[in-house]
């Protein structure tokens, strides 16, 4: 048999501050056993020195459960995880460069904890479980160009979640990073994913407070299984960011809050193009509006019945033009406040809401250029709106309730002085219509009343229009049938 009973060590350290370590270990070997006795151990501190007595007992009498450490894996938020697809069945998933584009660096792809990086096209073979990580330092992984963006298509049905800014990582801590500095940086990168699914228990992130130009331009388009959306908490908007981001999402059933105060041209245009699923419309908080920031925003979301407020009183261009374009499920219009108007503010808004049987005030007294152009087209209006404007504008209200088979009354013409077309196909085919009131004295002309009352007043028992004392002479091209009877009593 063999005993150490003292062993002793110390090391000294001749760099300043001096670390001391004093190492008092007893050693009890026995012939059967052959048992290890750790009886001291002491560690000194920075400057100092400490030492433990010796003790008896085994490495589990003196450090209890640390003598067995377990492995554990390390948790990362959901700001730290990389944009990651997790497979739920076996399948491919398709990393494309299309139209032949290349990136200033290559995307680092991990698979079940392995890496490599790829610079052109790959297919990821995955199984059932599988879990698929991407990250770049790139600042954008589309170049801007219409063919050309990286695209990540699934076959199979997939989750996602994870940060996308993993994906453009120019700044060195993605987990951190809210600025997108690259125009058109994940323009496309999910569309057509048909069997794409955000994770049920964890977010997908799109953090970016900061946004470029096109940043999210048609980034879920067509994806027809997204049922949610990720939140968007930027307040300040950059040129078609939100471009046609969710087109064709027919699955989609709740939007995002969409918070912005500051807008720019296009910001909103197509954003939810086509989403048949969507119930309600967001909240849409902006007073300062720009050029067709929200056009066609809401083009055929035929679920949506009521429009949200729209608050501002200064227009932009186009700013509401075709926004609630063929929405046949919309039964309540948005108040219209405004009084200051831009060229095409209102065009089309509501085109095709054949529910709609009520429209909102318009206050406005002076126009603007195609204003009011084709506004309530194929709507079931039976009253139109007060009309108080008395300065017009080329364009103004042509087409404005064009088609609307249940208008019986039209509302009071004021202007005395008409402009360019300003009336043009206005009560097209209203074939209910049976009284028009026009105070127009001059300007009065085939060109700007073009086809105003093309159609109208089919089904109306005798027709009539009502002009200003003295005018009735005047080239009103009133249609051949049905004959409409001019009264010269306003």
């Amino acid at each position: 048999m063999v005993s150490i009973f003292w062993y002793f060590a110390r090391f000294s350290l001749s760099l300043s501050p001096i670390y001391s370590i004093n190492l008092i270990i007893n050693v009890h070997l026995r012939s059967k056993m052959k048992k290890l006795n750790i009886i001291s151990m002491a560690l000194c501190a920075m400057m100092g020195t400490a030492t433990l007595t010796s003790c008896e007992g085994t490495l589990d009498d003196v450090f209890g459960e640390w003598s067995r450490p377990t492995k554990t894996e390390t948790t990362l938020s959901i700001e730290e995880t990389p944009l990651t697809f997790e497979a739920v069945e076996a399948g491919t998933i398709k990393v494309t460069y299309n139209g032949g584009m290349t990136l200033p660096k290559p995307i680092t792809i991990t698979k079940n904890g392995v890496s490599t990086s790829i610079t052109a096209s790959t297919d990821i073979t995955v199984a059932a479980g599988d879990v698929v990580s991407f990250s770049s330092e790139n600042s954008s992984v589309n170049t801007g160009a219409k063919s050309c963006y990286l695209n990540i298509l699934a076959d199979h049905k997939i989750y996602v979640y994870g940060n996308v800014m993993s994906l453009i990582n120019d700044e060195g801590d993605f987990s951190k990073d809210k600025t997108i500095s690259g125009d058109y940086a994940l323009a496309k990168l999910f569309r057509d994913n048909t069997e794409l699914y955000i994770h049920p228990e964890k977010k997908l992130l799109l953090p970016a407070t900061t946004l470029a130009n096109q940043c999210y331009s048609s980034m879920f388009y067509n994806c027809t299984s997204l049922t949610t959306a990720p939140e968007l908490p930027a307040t300040t908007l950059a040129l078609g960011c939100y471009y046609n981001m969710f087109g064709r999402c027919t699955g989609l059933t709740t939007a995002p809050v969409l918070p912005a105060t500051t807008l720019d041209n296009g910001c909103y245009e197509y954003m939810f193009y086509y989403c048949t699923g969507l119930k309600n419309a967001p909240k849409l908080p902006a007073t300062t509006l720009a050029n067709y920031c929200y056009y066609c925003m809401f083009w055929g979301c035929n679920g949506i019945t009521t429009a949200p407020a729209l608050p501002a009183t200064t227009l932009a261009v186009g700013c509401y033009s075709y926004m609630f374009y063929q929405c046949p499920g919309l039964t309540t219009a948005s108040e219209l406040p405004a009084t200051t108007l831009a060229e095409e503010c209102y065009e089309g808004m509501y085109d095709g809401c054949t529910s709609l049987s009520t429209a909102p005030e318009l206050p406005a007294t002076t126009l603007a250029r195609d204003c009011y152009n084709g506004m309530f087209c194929y709507t079931n209006l039976t009253t139109a709106p007060a009309l108080p404007a008395t300065t017009l504008d080329a364009g103004c209200y042509s087409y404005m309730f064009s088609d609307c088979y249940s208008l019986t009354t039209a509302p009071e013409l004021p202007a005395t002085t008409l402009a360019d077309e300003c009336y043009t196909n206005m009560f097209e085919n209203c074939s209910k219509l049976s009284s028009v009131s026009c105070k127009a004295t001059s300007e009065i002309n085939s060109t700007n009343l073009k086809d105003w009352l093309k159609e109208a007043g089919t089904d109306a028992t005798s027709p009539t229009l009502h002009v200003t004392t003295g005018k009735e002479s005047e080239s009103w091209t009133l249609p051949t049938t049905p004959t409409w009877t001019i009264k010269a009593d306003l």
